[in-house]
Parts: C-alpha cells; structure tokens; sequence
C-alpha cells in the first residue's frame, strides 16, 4: 500500500513537471507576445517606422484584398508609408484588442482588432521565436466599414 502511495506522489511531482513548466514558457511566450503586438500597434498609431521596425521581420510582406484582387505590400514600403504619415502629423486613435493568441512552441499567432470611428482593422499576425525574440513574420488583414448611428 505504502508503495502506491509513494508512486502516486512521485507521478504527480515529477509527472507534471514537464506540464507545468510548459504552461510556464507559454505564459511567458504570451506575455513577450502582448508586447510585441502592443508596440507594433502603438508604432502604427502614431506613425512611428522605427518602433513597427523592431518588431516586424524585414522580409515580412502584408497582404490584404483590394476590389476583389490581391494587395501585397513590402516591408520597407510600409515603413515609407509610416515616414510620410508621420511627417503630414497622421497620427491616429483606435480601441485596440487582442482578440486571439495562440502559441505552440517557437510560432503564434494573433488576432488584434483595431476599432476606429467608421472602421475596423482585423490583423492576423504571425510571430516565429528568432534568437530568443518574438517577431512579427507576416501579416493579412481586412478593414470593414462600421455602422455609425447618424
């Protein structure tokens, strides 16, 4: 009986070690992942090239649909794109919300809302864990019109 006993303990303490530490890494995985998100989404808002280029990989590319036809745009076009919204004062306001994450090992995946006035941006990201470092690999998103009671 004794040894029973002593089995079940040592299955519980050893055998949910691997376990617990698993959620450990994903809970921490979860908390680098929200920040990253965060400044990427801070970077956007406030037309901010250099704070969206340390989070996102250089080879990264968004794609987006535009009148029924594949838009794809490229890393340093964007970052262009931010330099001269920046410079016209483009800054912008959003309610921002994870809406989704999910991590397995060295890759995530987001789902962030960004809700303005008139629209919502539905980005999904991918992150891939690069030198210790959780980055933004990739990126699709719509935009839809919101209803505005007038």
């Amino acid at each position: 009986m004794k040894i029973r006993f002593y089995l079940s303990v040592a299955l519980l303490l050893f055998g949910a070690g691997p376990f617990a530490f698993a959620q450990e890494r994903n809970m921490s995985a979860e908390i680098q992942i929200t920040a990253v998100v965060e400044n990427y989404v801070q970077g956007y808002l406030q037309a901010d090239p250099e704070r969206v280029a340390q989070v996102f990989h250089p080879d990264t590319r968004l794609y987006s649909m535009d009148e029924g036809k594949l838009d794809k745009t490229e890393m340093p076009d964007w970052i262009e794109n931010l330099k001269d919204r920046r410079a016209r004062g483009d800054i912008r306001k959003a309610k921002f919300q994870i809406a989704h994450l999910d991590v397995t090992q060295d890759a995530a995946m987001v789902k962030v809302l960004l809700t303005f006035a008139h629209m919502q941006f539905t980005d999904y990201l991918s992150l891939l864990l690069i030198n210790e470092r959780w980055v933004i690999i990739g990126k699709i998103y719509t935009v839809k019109p919101l209803d505005v009671g007038l």
